[in-house]
């Protein structure tokens, strides 16, 4: 059997359908499933990072707070 890439966009997917999953597992139970991040200062790399898991989980259905400060 030939070896195959693993496709990142795909597991990527299923990834965040089970976070997905597990955040509505919870619900239920009064629990509500989110990320809180604190930005300290303006590093523009840290900036991206944080707006792409912020948008994580958005696409997730997870609640995101995101306090920015300065440094």
């Amino acid at each position: 059997m030939p070896c195959r890439k693993p496709c990142g966009s795909r597991s990527q997917r299923a990834a965040r359908l089970r976070a997905r999953l597990r955040a509505r597992a919870v619900v239920p139970r009064g629990v509500v499933p989110r990320l809180a991040v604190l930005l300290v200062g303006a590093n523009p790399a840290s900036e991206v990072y944080v707006r792409n898991q912020v948008r994580a989980c958005e696409a997730s259905g997870l609640h995101s707070v995101l306090e920015t400060y300065p440094a």
